[in-house]
């Protein structure tokens, strides 16, 4: 289950400030990334209505000119910090296909994409945050559409190779089975976040092991 935003409390808006760096270039683009990991603390402790311009600076420790200059806007700071979620997916992708066989491509992306040991909660909090807001601004739901279209095509042409290769079932439809997997490591993702002590890690992988293995064309009971 999705977990709401706690509503807005009036004792927030006081935000203690981080030390600036020393000696910290604002218009650097390491400022840039730093903006970006400050608007995902301050989302998780306020929700996106309490993540102000103002806030966000504090928390990173700079001035609210250095956040402008990065950023012309609350908006465009929303949609950078969203498709800094995306990046991991696409730098698994590109991992994925230095693999010699797609059938090990497909492997690698959906058992990457799954809760490690070292995958904050407030990762996923922050996640589900940004798609509550999806609907109330058209820029985001945008950027939201223009990456998982891109990762759904890239994920769909590995599975159709993996069929021409022989190891995937060919009588399966590609993209009903991927988007099946999709929907499996989102939900996997959201329920590790709900439930960890259900779905330890071990489990996650366990799950989404079993799903890939009912693709595999020489399992029992396969048709051909």
């Amino acid at each position: 289950m999705l977990f709401p935003t706690a509503p807005a409390d009036p004792a927030m808006n006081t935000v203690t400030p981080r030390p600036p760096l020393p000696d910290q270039d604002e218009s650097g683009p390491n400022s840039r990334d730093l903006i970006i990991e400050a608007a995902k603390r301050v989302i998780e402790e306020r929700g996106i209505t309490g993540a102000t311009m103002r806030a966000i600076a504090l928390e990173a420790g700079l001035t609210t000119g250095a956040i402008v200059h990065h950023f012309k806007d609350k908006g465009e700071l929303l949609l950078q910090t969203l498709q800094s979620f995306f990046d991991p997916w696409f730098e698994t992708l590109a991992v994925a296909r230095s693999l010699p066989t797609a059938w090990q491509q497909l492997e690698h992306i959906f058992l990457s994409t799954l809760p490690g040991p070292d995958h904050p909660r407030s990762r996923t909090q922050i996640w589900l945050a940004m798609l509550l807001q999806l609907e109330r601004e058209e820029r985001l739901w945008k950027t939201y559409s223009a990456n998982y279209h891109a990762i759904r095509e890239e994920v769909y042409a590995i599975f159709r190779r993996a069929q021409a290769e022989g190891s995937i079932n060919p009588a399966l439809d590609a993209e009903i089975e991927c988007n099946r997997l999709i929907a499996l490591s989102d939900g996997l993702v959201v329920s590790a976040l709900g439930e960890p002590d259900r779905f330890p890690q071990a489990a996650l992988r366990h799950m989404m092991e079993l799903q890939l293995s009912a693709l595999l064309l020489d399992r029992p009971g396969a048709k051909r």
